[in-house]
């Protein structure tokens, strides 16, 4: 017998049409250095349909891939909607990688058309003659285009453009969007991220076990664009209502960092441990308020209890780290202390908050051993981390490898580690 329920496709469309009717006159705040730009929901809506008829005017089709080459900027989060919501794929690339490597990204994957922040055209310049399926540039603020003599002008594009665009269906099992792991062993490798996996990622990161996000969040994803999806903040914000906040190109800058979060009273912040110790040096020296954070997440690496400690000493802030992997979606674990541990000393309590945590809902995890059995949760018996979930990959874009990485529809990690008692995943090397 089959349940008798509706079916309505999970795509990245609906978290765009709820975003946008339901809390139109939140806003889009990005830094820059004339100071911060400001974008209503509604008029977000309104540039990302002409966007996608720009785009369309360009000759994108459902399927194509459009890369960004950007900051994290009100125009990086137009195009995160605008691209897979008119069918297309979007591709972010890593701004710090070597230029050979991202031109073996993009050829690697296709990418029709490139979109490139202003102060990034010397960096692209020097990757642009190795492109061989790029058929358009288009910059994103104003530059010298002289190094890309054929680009076009983001705003001018979108000034021309159609203000409405007849926005198609997906299928939920499009993919919505790509993003390369960094290689570190082989050539890098391609992950396609459908529109099913993205709105269920999204929904996840807005449990309340999870980051618990609302309309009364504001949100600062220090974490790149560029890098798996800044961790689905920008399309969980967009479903939340939340505000949503963008460093710009200082997301390396302490002071810069600590202004967004006064002055757009931040809630919630996101990003890799050298991001946080440069910040934390700056509160060692500098009188902040801090006091509209509630929570902030760690990724990428390990974080450490010294941090977890110094974050509560300077600004009384918890800290809680995440894993997961570009593979992951990419969120899929949290460091949440469990109501049983509430009584626990402080001390231990930052010593839970170091791990990588129990994995959220709608992802499975097991430990390996190199035996083959699965680990007890001892805390002792190591082994490769493998796990399994909706927004999990099943395979690497056109790579022949690709099935050497998962074992019976489990995705090995490469993480060699050990589970709690509680289900509490502790990564000590790699294997």
């Amino acid at each position: 017998m089959r349940g008798l329920m509706q079916h309505d496709p999970l795509v990245v469309n609906r978290i765009l049409e709820r975003g946008l009717a339901l809390f139109p006159r939140q806003e889009i705040v990005t830094w820059t250095r004339d100071g911060v730009h400001r974008e209503t929901f509604t008029a977000f809506g309104e540039r990302v349909s002409r966007l996608a008829s720009a785009l369309a005017a360009l000759g994108v089709k459902p399927g194509d891939r459009v890369a960004t080459f950007a900051f994290n900027t009100y125009r990086h989060q137009e195009l995160y909607f605008s691209v897979p919501c008119m069918g297309a794929v979007l591709h972010t690339l890593n701004i710090r990688l070597h230029a050979d490597q991202t031109a073996w990204i993009a050829n690697h994957a296709g990418a029709r058309v490139v979109f490139v922040d202003a102060p990034l055209v010397p960096v692209f310049a020097a990757i642009a003659p190795q492109l061989t399926s790029v058929k358009h540039v288009v910059i994103m603020g104003e530059a010298d285009r002289s190094a890309l003599p054929s680009s076009h002008d983001y705003e001018e594009l979108l000034a021309a453009a159609a203000p409405e665009f007849p926005w198609p269906e997906p299928d939920e099992n499009d993919a919505a969007a790509m993003c390369y792991t960094s290689g570190t062993t082989g050539s890098p490798k391609g992950v396609v991220y459908s529109h099913r996996s993205t709105v269920l990622h999204a929904t996840m990161v807005n449990l309340a076990s999870c980051l618990g996000l609302t309309d009364r969040d504001a949100v600062l994803p220090v974490v790149p664009m560029f890098h798996a999806n800044a961790w689905g903040l920008p399309y969980a914000a967009l479903m939340a209502g939340s505000k949503l906040v963008l460093a710009g190109a200082a997301s390396a800058d302490p002071a810069a960092l600590v202004g967004l979060i006064q002055g757009e009273r931040v809630t919630l912040t996101a990003g890799v441990p050298t991001v946080w110790t440069g910040l934390l040096q700056y509160l060692e020296t500098t009188r902040c308020d801090l006091s509209s954070l509630r929570l902030v997440t760690v990724g990428g690496s390990a974080t450490s209890v010294s941090m977890i400690e110094r974050f509560k000493r300077l600004a009384g802030v918890d800290v809680v780290q995440g894993w997961g992997m570009t593979e992951t979606g990419p969120v899929a674990s949290i460091s949440f202390p469990t109501e049983a541990m509430r009584g626990l000393a402080e001390s231990e309590q930052f010593r839970i908050r170091a791990r990588q945590g129990r994995v959220v809902p709608g992802v499975r995890c097991r430990v390996v051993t190199p035996e083959g059995r699965v680990a007890p949760w001892d805390d002792r018996t190591r082994g490769e981390l493998e796990v399994k979930g909706n927004w999990v990959a099943a395979s690497y874009y056109n790579d022949e490898k690709s099935a050497e990485r998962f074992d019976d529809g489990w995705l090995r990690t490469g993480d060699i580690a050990v589970m709690d008692a509680q289900g509490s995943i502790r990564i000590l090397d790699r294997a």
